[in-house]
């Protein structure tokens, strides 16, 4: 089975890295996403928003042959949830880590303080306790030093409007 692994807030592909080898070890044949834009922080996000995202996830689909499992972890639950609205023959189960479909109206984060058009990491004190379960001291430091910041505006605000986004959204 492929399974395409969607990286949450201020995460890339690397963040798949302790998941990668036990997956594969189970037989799958696993795509772990960079999203446009989010390769490094040195990265030119100007104009990359959820469109963007949501047309790499379909765009990987497409590129697969048969079925394909998605996995979105924090934020790219949603961008999961488009791409399964823009190619529902194709994925035959989306798992969420750390998140949830969202409903027609909702937005990702929209508590995060923007700074320059864009969503960096905030200070750990912006995280409820069940957020930070697990993140001991090692692994914030790390996941600071690595995070790269999230264009403002790049959240979606229903399932159809963020495939819209991408591709035409399929009446209910």
């Amino acid at each position: 089975m492929d399974v395409i692994l969607i990286a949450g807030f201020w995460l890339n592909a690397s963040s798949w890295d302790g998941v990668v080898p036990a997956l594969e070890a189970a037989g799958h044949r696993v795509h772990a996403l960079t999203l446009p834009g989010l390769a490094s922080v040195d990265d030119d996000r100007t104009g990359v928003g959820l469109a963007d995202h949501v047309a790499a996830v379909v765009k990987a689909i497409d590129d697969l042959d048969g079925s394909v499992v998605l996995v979105g972890h924090s934020g790219g639950g949603a961008i999961a949830h488009a791409a399964v609205d823009a190619r529902p023959d194709r994925v035959t189960h989306v798992v969420y880590v750390d998140s949830v479909p969202l409903g027609d109206g909702s937005v990702i984060n929209d508590e995060l303080p923007v700074v320059d058009g864009e969503i960096p990491l905030p200070d750990w004190s912006v995280f409820g306790a069940e957020d930070l379960t697990d993140l001991d001291d090692e692994l914030r430091e790390r996941f600071r030093a690595t995070s790269i910041p999230s264009r403002w505006g790049s959240r979606p605000t229903s399932r159809c409007c963020a495939t819209r986004a991408a591709t035409t959204c399929r009446s209910r």
